[in-house]
């Protein structure tokens, strides 16, 4: 893809020149649990609070409704979904350094974030109208908790359909409902220019 290999190592190298706090948000502590940076979020955040009770739903199929998934998807969607589980990782472009915190829950991200007090979030990845706005760290969640919810354009990308993909409407959509709900849209000029501005620190 294109963003991770051109877009993401400049805004990457200058949030870490300038010594901002990066933050990796994984989907599993399958391939969290490697990253030293995982460990110590977990010192930090310590147990999962617990959930509120879920829908009564009587046998239905429980959430990803199996069903739904096959008409979709197809049948053989569960197949590739357990390959796609059993492979993921950081793109080789984005890895957590040893140093930078790794985190798959809201509350593990909202430990971490208030033991550093931080409360402005710059969100980079995919994608920006799924993953980035309704997974577990997503907008939606740290918004809730007070958190200022920005993301840089060059950095994320969408979920797109035949429609929508050649222009990217989509994404142009989301970036709009993301500085209507959430909080601002950068391009990465402007942000690489001002971490250039800061005072260099080690990562």
């Amino acid at each position: 893809v294109p963003m991770i290999k051109n877009d993401i190592p400049p805004i990457l190298t200058a949030a870490r020149r300038a010594g901002l706090l990066v933050v990796h948000v994984a989907s599993s502590d399958h391939y969290a649990a490697k990253y030293p940076g995982y460990k110590r979020a977990l010192e930090i955040s310590g147990a999962e609070p617990p959930s509120p009770p879920r829908a009564p739903r009587d046998g239905e199929p429980k959430t990803p409704d199996d069903l739904k998934n096959a008409l979709l998807f197809g049948e053989r969607f569960p197949g590739s979904e357990s390959f796609y589980s059993d492979h993921i990782d950081f793109p080789d472009e984005a890895k957590p350094l040893d140093s930078e915190y790794v985190v798959v829950t809201t509350h593990q991200f909202n430990s971490v974030l208030r033991e550093l007090g931080v409360w402005q979030l710059i969100y980079c990845g995919f994608a920006i109208n799924w993953c980035l706005w309704f997974s577990p760290g997503g907008m939606c969640d740290m918004s809730r908790l007070g958190y200022r919810c920005s993301c840089i354009r060059e950095g994320v990308t969408a979920v797109e359909n035949k429609a929508s993909t050649r222009g990217e409407f989509n994404k142009e959509q989301a970036l709009w409902r993301t500085s209507l709900m959430f909080g601002y849209i950068h391009n990465a000029k402007d942000f690489i220019r001002a971490c250039g501005e800061l005072p260099s620190k080690k990562s």
